[in-house]
Parts: C-alpha cells; structure tokens; sequence
C-alpha cells in the first residue's frame, strides 16, 4: 500500500514565489526585480525558443505536497524590454516543484500553455478544486476596448501530465465606457461561477453561472427617445467532455465585446 502524499506546508506566498522562481529559472532569475529572463517554446511551434521575460503570477503548495507556480511571459530582447501591444495577449506557464532535503526540486514544467488577457497580461490565478485529487487553476483574464470590458473564465488541471486549456468562456462585460447619451445599447453583466462536485463517473464537476445585471437599449423602430432596461437573469452549466467543458444546459449571457 503506497504511503499517504505528506501534508501540505502552509507557504506565505510572498516566501514562496522567489523560492520557487529561484528553482525553476536559476541563473535566470533576477532577484532586484524578481523576474526572470529565459528562452521559452512558442505555443505554436514547440522547437522554436524564444526570450521571455518571465514574472510570477501565483504559488501554492497543494494538498499532495507539491507547488505550484504560476508565471506570465512576454516576448523581450536581451535587456528584458517586451514588445507588448494592447491586443499582446500574456503567455501562462506552470511549474510543479516538490520538497527534497529543504530544497524545492522541478518535478513537471507546462509552459507556453495558453495565451491569455491583454497587454501581455494573463490574468490573476485562483486556486480551486475540479474533483476530489484533482487541484486546479482558475485564471480570469480579458481587457478593456473603447470602453468596453470584458473577463473569460479559463481552467487548467493542475494534475494533469498533458496540462490544456479546458475552458475559455466570458464571465463578466460591460459598456460603462462607450455608454453615451445616444449609444443605441449599453449593459452591464456579470456570472458568478463555480464548481459543483461530481457526479459518480464524471471527471471534473460540471462549471455552473449564473447570471445577473442589466442591458439597455432603444426600441426597434424608434430613433433618438430613450433606452429600456431589461434586468439579466439567467444560468448556464458547462461539462468535461471530449478533452473540454462544452455547454449543456442554459446560456452564457455575457455579452461579447
């Protein structure tokens, strides 16, 4: 009978993340300004390896003993300057590192997984549960456009040897900045997500929405007069299947920007 994973350490985050960013990048990491500078694979083309200025995300040491650290990166020169636009989405990486004799020792690295956010940007990280053994990372991301935001939801399986992105579906929009007097339709909608726990059979538990807020618009046929208010209410259930989280039940009610 295998022995049970140790205990987890409680790791103040902000002890941790130099740590593991030490470990993971070595020589690379650069302590004044705690980032590194190191060659990555490109998303789409793995044995090409570009520079990227690396800056750390999130850390955690989950249930099983091993961290995780989450970075974003950005294509930069040799001087660490990044060519970032407003539409250069971040670059997510993970790296899971276990304890051995007091040093933190790389066990599994998923770089380049996704490309995420805006102005080079992935997004923040939120540590969540997908099934019981079964950690994972939520990271929500988007950007703002003429006024108009907007957040995505996307999830990672943090056990997973083959790490992919599972889910990318919009959580949050609004028009507050392009709202004007004779703008035809403005909202503002947000889904409050979560988890549900699984069902017997089932891999990940099913991702539930639900939806809540306010959408305005002129009516069809009326020039100038004012908009109407209609309240948004609704839910929608996303399951794994296939490799992903599909759509099952109800509707993503976020509008698109």
């Amino acid at each position: 009978m295998p022995a049970p994973a140790p205990a987890p350490v409680a790791v103040d985050e902000k002890v941790l993340l130099p740590q593991l960013m030490q470990a993971v990048f070595a020589d690379a990491y650069r302590p004044a300004s705690k980032d590194a500078l190191a060659e990555l694979p490109e998303p789409d083309e793995r044995s090409v390896r570009s520079l990227h200025l690396i800056t750390p995300t999130a850390a955690k040491v989950l249930e099983n003993g091993l961290a995780a650290l989450v970075v974003n990166g950005e294509m930069a020169d040799e001087q660490g300057i990044t060519s970032t636009a407003h539409v250069t989405p971040g670059r997510l990486s993970v790296y899971l590192l276990r304890q051995e004799n007091g040093k933190w020792v790389l066990q599994r690295r998923h770089e380049n997984v996704a490309e995420l956010g805006s102005m080079g940007q992935s997004g923040s990280a939120q540590w969540v549960t997908l099934a019981p053994g079964k950690p994972g990372l939520a990271m929500l991301h988007g950007g703002t456009w003429q006024g108009y935001s907007i957040r995505f939801l996307s999830l990672f399986d943090l056990s997973d040897e083959n790490m992919r992105h599972m889910l990318g579906e919009q959580v949050e929009s609004d028009s507050e900045g392009a709202c004007g007097p004779e703008t035809s339709e403005c909202w503002q909608v947000e889904g409050k997500w979560r988890i549900a726990t699984p069902a017997e059979g089932q891999r990940y538990g099913d991702v539930l929405m639900d939806f809540s807020g306010a959408r305005e618009a002129l009516p069809q046929g009326v020039e100038g007069g004012k908009r109407v208010k209609h309240a948004v209410k609704g839910s929608a259930r996303y399951s794994y299947r296939d490799g992903a989280y599909k759509l099952v039940n109800g509707a993503n009610l976020v509008p698109g920007v």
